[in-house]
């Protein structure tokens, strides 16, 4: 064979061995694609359609509020995206017409069933959703209506976003994980793990969904961590107070709303001791409880609530006029003890401030000033450092002074009361509206071994209960712990203790007494109710329940 025709041959050989010994070489992989392949998933998963500028917006708005048709799938994303927008001033929003917000739904059904071209529009709507206060008093029925309608849809058609694609933009999988973001309680979930520090979830939701600061959604937040720590035992409930006082502190929006819940959970408590964050904050926010001039914020609150801090101030009264405005600077501590086992009688307290309590600087003073204010007037006196306490228990005025020396007075509130708490006060005896007078029907000193008595504590209980038919209680800050259907033994009476038979019998207290009527509480009539609601001077009238 010619030589010509031997070296293709030989070339095909040499050819075909080196490529056999290629093959014969082990595979090193090169590791370099993987990195590729990850970046390139990780690209897909962040895939989405960010919001387009206000002002496209505004313009495929416009354009659809008079068409009431898609041009396209480019106008059915703005239009997506532009729900709470107006197409002019004074317009209602297009979230807030029913006929122009119905249409927009009906025109995106063309495509549902086209997940990568739903999407597009799918997380428009979810962005309006966040951005729409549907939760808010202030807003339009209408608007209110189709944001719960709007709601239901994205929940309704959340299982569409996927289709048959290989691989789901990472906010279509956080759409798949939280599906109770489209419930009626949108936050319920998120409660506890926030509450116990934890905000890893909502902190991607916020940022996946561009969640701002305004939104209803971090408001409906903090009230669902209220709900969640109302919703637990008594002993965890109370642990979680300060978080969630601290919580409602930094909302005002939700504040008056949280606060309800929290004093009426604690109020159902087995035991309420004072709880001075709470009372701080309640009295802070809204006012003390007893002046008409707070009523309106005290409004929402039950009356149990209510009136569990009104007796919390006015423990806090007498502590404060018996330490901070004690003669010669010294805690009183006979005279406060005595009267903290009144405290569940005492309806209303007043103070008579010396020229001394009025412009000192002390801390602890001035904070007191500040919280009595509209319940203090001058004590126009020679004595500086003398003050007085003003209470009102039934148709009785006491008036204690801060001097040692001074006895309390007791007048009738039916007689012409010689003093108007309206107008600065005095206490010269006799004097033109003076705390002292011989118009009193009671004085008493606080001295030892007077009238037979040894302590004066003792003569003071005797003389109340004979005079005001009022008795004390062993801890007035607390309610009594042993109330129930067949208790044996005989309670004295008090709002904490009617409260608590109420609560034990589900009986329903009303108290018409300020409009001239009675306290009534709806309890059957049986040995019982008999045996605890008589000795309290109540009586039963058919078909209505006790009153007295």
């Amino acid at each position: 064979m010619s030589s010509a025709v031997m070296d293709p041959l030989a070339s095909l050989r040499a050819h075909l061995e080196r490529d056999v010994e290629r093959l014969e070489r082990p595979f090193v992989p090169d590791l370099q694609i993987d990195d590729v392949l990850a970046s390139l998933r990780t690209t897909l998963k962040a895939a989405g359609s960010a919001a387009a500028p206000r002002d496209l917006q505004l313009e495929a708005v416009k354009r659809f509020w008079t068409a009431l048709k898609f041009d396209g799938l480019r106008d059915a994303r703005l239009v997506s995206f532009g729900l709470t927008l107006a197409p002019s001033a004074g317009a209602p929003r297009l979230i807030e017409d029913t006929k122009r917000f119905s249409a927009v739904l009906s025109e995106l059904e063309q495509f549902v069933s086209d997940a990568r071209r739903f999407r597009r529009c799918y997380q428009g709507l979810v962005a309006s959703y966040f951005a729409y206060d549907g939760e808010s008093s202030e807003m339009p029925a209408a608007g209110t209506a189709n944001w719960r309608r709007l709601r239901n849809y994205l929940g309704a058609h959340a299982s569409k976003l996927s289709g048959d694609l290989p691989v789901n933009p990472s906010w279509v999988d956080t759409i798949h994980d939280n599906p109770e973001l489209f419930s009626d309680a949108p936050c319920a979930a998120y409660a506890a793990e926030v509450l116990a520090g934890e905000s890893t979830r909502v902190d991607q939701l916020c940022e996946q969904f561009v969640i701002s600061d305004v939104s209803w959604f971090l408001r409906e937040l903090v009230l669902a961590q209220v709900a969640h720590g109302i919703s637990r035992a008594d002993d965890a409930f109370v642990r979680l107070l300060p978080t969630l006082l601290s919580l409602l502190g930094n909302n005002d929006v939700v504040r008056d709303r949280g606060a309800t819940l929290l004093l009426d959970r604690y109020a159902k408590c087995e035991s309420t001791p004072v709880h001075k964050e709470l009372r701080d904050c309640a009295i802070a926010w809204w006012g003390n409880p007893w002046l008409k001039s707070n009523s309106m914020r005290w409004g929402s609150v039950k009356p149990r609530a209510k009136e569990m801090v009104a007796e919390w101030l006015k423990l806090e009264f007498l502590e404060a006029f018996f330490t901070i405005l004690a003669e010669d600077g010294f805690a009183d501590q006979r005279r406060l003890m005595f009267w903290k086992r009144y405290v569940h009688v005492i309806e209303h307290v007043q103070f008579a401030l010396g020229a001394e309590a009025r412009s000192s600087r002390d801390a602890d003073m001035s904070q007191l000033r500040r919280k009595i204010k509209g319940l203090a007037v001058d004590l126009m006196d020679p004595n500086s450092v003398n003050n007085a306490f003003i209470m009102d228990i039934g148709n009785w005025v006491l008036v204690e002074f801060s001097g040692k020396a001074n006895a309390l007075y007791c007048y009738d509130k039916k007689r012409d009361l010689p003093f108007n708490m309206a107008h600065p006060v005095v206490s010269a005896k006799n004097g033109h509206n003076s705390l002292k007078s011989d118009r009193r029907i009671l004085w008493m000193k606080h001295g030892d071994k007077l009238h037979g008595w040894d302590r004066w504590e003792q003569m003071f209980a005797a003389t109340l209960k004979t005079h005001l038919g009022v008795d004390p209680i062993e801890t007035a800050v607390r309610p009594p712990q042993s109330v129930d259907r067949g208790a044996t033994r005989q309670l004295p009476f008090s709002e904490w203790a009617l409260h608590e038979v109420a609560k034990k019998w589900g009986a329903v207290i009303e108290d018409r007494r300020r409009a001239g009527g009675a306290l009534w509480i709806t309890a059957p009539r049986n040995s019982d109710v008999e045996r605890i609601l008589k000795p309290w001077g109540f009586q039963f009238k058919e078909g209505k329940g006790w009153w007295k």
